[in-house]
């Protein structure tokens, strides 16, 4: 009779150990919500006045695979000028649309904004704002622009890139937050 009982209670206890050892001690892994993009905001000024946002928008966010409806704002600035550009990321899929923005920016070691213009003489980009360790991560940045003419402009945000200091998206590594493309004319 005896032996019995105990059979039960080393199989109970024997089943326990295994599962505690097959347990890898770490608590389980919480899902890292990606925040919805829909849309990418250009807020541009400059020393005369000049006061303009320029939006591209995505109807079911950036990098859905039925994006739905996406309009684009034409980027229209003077030639040989500098404007202050400041980048906002937006969802308006939510009621009230978010600005996430501040998320960004918080998160600013991990981010990196990058830019290109096509050609490359259209736009040049200077002063760039920094993270809190003092690298690049550019949601504020002058643009300086070029001739008369037109052209693509590129705006990428890059989320853990491996080359904070990268100049260019092929060199920044990490992974693709928002990929946009402007047209631009300088007239």
């Amino acid at each position: 009779m005896r032996t019995n009982i105990i059979k039960p209670i080393l199989l109970i206890a024997f089943t326990s150990l295994a599962m505690s050892a097959c347990d890898k001690g770490g608590e389980p892994a919480i899902p890292v919500e990606q925040e919805l993009i829909t849309t990418v905001k250009l807020l541009i000024t400059d020393n005369a006045g000049f006061n303009k946002t320029f939006a591209y928008k995505v109807e079911n966010g950036l990098g859905a695979t039925t994006p739905g409806a996406i309009t684009k704002d034409d980027v229209l600035l003077s030639p040989n000028k500098e404007y202050n550009v400041e980048v906002q990321l937006w969802n308006d899929g939510a009621n009230p649309a978010d600005n996430i923005t501040e998320e960004v920016i918080s998160e600013s070691n991990a981010h990196l904004f990058l830019f290109e213009s096509t050609p490359a003489a259209l736009l040049t980009f200077v002063n760039g704002s920094k993270d809190a360790a003092n690298m690049p991560f550019n949601q504020r940045i002058v643009f300086k622009t070029g001739e008369a003419g037109g052209g693509e402009l590129s705006v990428v945000l890059k989320h853990n890139p491996t080359n904070k200091a990268a100049q260019t998206t092929a060199d920044a590594g990490g992974e693709t937050d928002v990929d946009v493309s402007f047209h631009i004319k300088l007239q």
